[in-house]
């Protein structure tokens, strides 16, 4: 048996690779009152720490990040191998037909940036190894924007067109210049505009454009276009309604999954704070034990985290590599051997309680308004990470989804 360093708790085997993870050295994040201890990890076991240490080919060499970048993360040696899988497998596409799971296991720990758009697409569902399936996607999309778009800037339903487009959206990403362009502002505030109209339980919802920022970057990305500055490589416009398609479906892909999250009184929501505060219960008692005491409710300090999905708490590029084991969760839910009810959300639940965990330190040594400013500013701190501390983040998540859940082990 291995035991965590830290707490001296036993820490269990990752996914059946007999990859243990546990508390290892401290690294200091922040200056002045926000500076707190980050715990790392290591790796125990008989084989070399360097081969062993991945949860799903998780990277253990630290990388640099183009923070504004809409490329992505470079990739780390561990996470070449996966990337020349899929490499190889759309290079035989033509011949051979792609298996989605073994697509979705190789993009959970990033995707290859340059087949990264059409990895995304087919994670969705809305791209084949038949080209007419995409084709009949985006002609279907453009019938919606004919039938259900605002017509000339007019829209039939005002005060959600004034919502998204005159108040949002000009506050939206104020870091990333080309979310501010005429076309990437008229994709967004249409792509969000058809969707509350497709869905009237939920319509628009504050937090929700978050979403479709990383996924502009990526499908808009893909051909020529530069968030950083703003510059398209001669983009047609008939390009960019494929793209407002690609960003469409993805988004209405992701948002399915946490339907009831966006509904009247937002119960999934409360929901998963529940799960969060019962799941810290198991993997950090005393974290929330100290949140208890102190009155920071994890509505309050939380709430932020599930209805945005975490991507306000991160810079463009971890967004974008957040969303390639997001999207690789999705695709596999009903294939997972935990079953259905330990998808993506349950999943992005643990991935906040190994975000809190990160900042334990921090959290263990502070007050109420302490505590609920450093929540709240977590992006002050992420700023600076690299792939290597957001690997950290997913893969202790897997783990303790593994370890901890079973139906009806944590509330709902």
């Amino acid at each position: 048996m291995v035991y965590c360093t830290a707490s001296g708790r036993p820490c269990r085997p990752l996914a059946g690779r007999g990859v243990y993870l546990a508390a290892r050295c401290a690294a200091w994040v922040g200056t002045g009152p926000h500076k707190m201890r980050l715990p790392a990890i290591a790796v125990r076991g008989s084989a070399d720490a360097s081969k062993i240490l991945k949860m799903r080919q998780m990277p253990s060499t630290p990388t640099s990040t183009r923070r504004g970048s809409s490329a992505g993360l470079p990739p780390t040696p561990a996470q070449s191998s996966n990337h020349s899988r899929v490499r190889t497998m759309f290079a035989a596409a033509d011949t051979t037909q792609i298996e989605l799971i073994s697509l979705a296991n190789c993009c959970w720990s990033g995707a290859p940036p340059e087949f990264r758009a059409s990895s995304w697409r087919r994670l969705c569902g809305i791209e084949s190894e038949n080209p007419a399936l995409l084709t009949t996607n985006r002609a279907a999309y453009r019938k919606l924007v004919d039938k259900l778009g605002p017509a000339d800037g007019v829209a039939s339903d005002q005060p959600t067109w004034h919502q998204i487009a005159d108040l949002d959206l000009p506050r939206n990403a104020p870091d990333l210049p080309g979310m501010q362009t005429p076309p990437v502002r008229a994709l967004v505030s249409r792509l969000l505009y058809i969707w509350a109209a497709r869905h009237p339980a939920c319509g628009y919802v504050q937090g929700i454009m978050d979403v479709v920022t990383p996924l502009v970057a990526v499908f808009a990305g893909h051909r020529g276009y530069d968030m950083t500055t703003g510059k398209d490589d001669g983009i047609t416009e008939d390009q960019w309604l494929d793209v407002e398609a690609d960003c469409f479906y993805t988004f209405q892909a992701i948002l399915a999954a946490f339907q009831d999250a966006y509904t009247a009184s937002q119960p999934g929501i409360h929901r998963m704070l529940r799960q969060l505060g019962s799941a810290l219960s198991h993997v950090c008692p005393e974290v929330k034990q100290h949140m208890d005491e102190v009155g920071a409710d994890l509505l309050h300090v939380c709430f932020r985290w599930m209805n945005c999905l975490l991507l306000r708490e991160l810079p463009l590029a971890l967004d974008i590599r957040l969303l390639d084991t997001y999207l690789s969760e999705l695709a596999e839910t009903g294939h997972s051997t935990l079953g259905t009810q330990a998808g993506l959300p349950l999943y992005h639940v643990f991935v906040c309680a190994a975000l809190l965990a990160q900042f334990s330190a921090g959290i263990l040594e502070a007050d109420f308004q302490q505590t609920v400013h450093l929540l709240q500013h977590v992006r002050t701190l992420t700023d600076s990470w690299g792939d290597e501390e957001l690997a950290e983040v997913l893969a202790q998540a897997h783990l303790w989804r593994n370890q901890y859940w079973s139906p009806g082990r944590l509330s709902d």
